[in-house]
């Protein structure tokens, strides 16, 4: 079974995820370390590493001091740090394992961060929430609202240096009744 874009519909785009989907476009580059991401690519890209188990390529779609709430530790403020949301995603993986999923973007928008610290790599952030059907006999429904933050690379021993990158800055997982 392959699963493709199905199509426009007033911004809403429709995927499935569980088959190897390679995204190209004019402004995406991949390398081994950096990968410069749309927002729709990061939201998908998620689903598909959790698919895979790919745990490290699924941290690297986090920014380092990203948060993640989630309606099963009911941690106040949240899962803080890559150490706190590897655990959980670890668990995510398990739980996923024969799920199959429909992925629908329902909204998406762009803001400017307010910053005038010339020292922070942050440019603009901006919003993307899926909504998310898992299947196994019966299905439950998600909302994954995703807040990317816009960096540009600042190593100087990294090809990439001056290109700006997208990470998840923070997730909320929301299940529907």
């Amino acid at each position: 079974m392959h699963c493709i874009p199905t199509g426009y519909l007033e911004h809403i785009r429709v995927y499935c995820v569980g088959v190897e989907l390679y995204l190209e476009s004019g402004n995406t580059v991949r390398n081994k370390k950096k990968f410069v991401y749309t927002s729709e690519d990061i939201v998908f890209d998620y689903f598909k590493f959790i698919k895979n188990k790919d745990i490290d390529n699924l941290m690297e779609l986090f920014a380092p001091d990203a948060i993640v709430y989630e309606p099963f530790s009911k941690i106040t403020g949240g899962l803080k740090g890559k150490r706190s949301i590897e655990s959980f995603l670890r668990v995510a993986i398990m739980a996923n394992d024969t799920l199959k999923h429909q992925i629908i973007i329902e909204k998406k928008s762009d803001y400017k961060c307010g910053s005038n610290n010339k020292s922070d790599n942050i440019n603009n952030t901006n919003l993307i929430t899926a909504l998310v059907k898992f299947e196994k006999g019966d299905s439950v429904r998600a909302r994954f609202t995703f807040e990317l933050a816009s960096y540009n690379s600042d190593n100087a021993d990294d090809a990439t240096t001056g290109q700006k990158y997208n990470r998840i800055k923070t997730l909320q997982i929301q299940f529907l009744k």
